[in-house]
């Protein structure tokens, strides 16, 4: 999974320092569309995005664009869900993996078999996609 920052596809920026440049240009006080409302100001500010507003959202945040919103913070496996809403990913801010992580030796003790069901569940998620 990773967390991106996506624009509209008819935003003429190719990345975070073009987006800068063109909010300056325009006069532009951002709209930064996220679930991640800590995430989202960090990188407003770590990338001296001026003045902006974070606008929390919970689900269907690609809709957000480009009317209520001018940049998302959002996660994405793929990037197909943002691409079929004519959003361009424009940053990368980080990338994360799932792990099992366990303690072989509660697989010899009572915890056994809830622990399969754990793996076993996992196993079913990934031949899903």
């Amino acid at each position: 999974m990773r967390i991106v920052a996506a624009v509209h596809s008819s935003l003429p920026v190719t990345d975070i320092a073009g987006l800068r440049q063109y909010a300056i240009e325009h006069s532009l006080h951002l709209r930064i569309a996220s679930e991640y409302v800590s995430i989202a100001d960090k990188y407003a500010r770590d990338n001296r995005l001026g003045m902006y507003r974070v606008v929390p959202t919970w689900g269907a945040t690609e809709a957000f664009l480009p009317d209520d919103a001018d940049i998302l913070i959002e996660n994405t496996e793929t990037g197909k869900t943002l691409a079929q809403h004519n959003l361009r990913i424009i940053d990368t801010l980080f990338e994360s993996t799932g792990f099992l992580i366990g303690n072989t030796e509660a697989l010899s003790s009572q915890k056994k078999p809830a622990i399969e069901a754990i793996i076993s569940a996992l196993r079913r998620g990934l031949e899903a996609k």
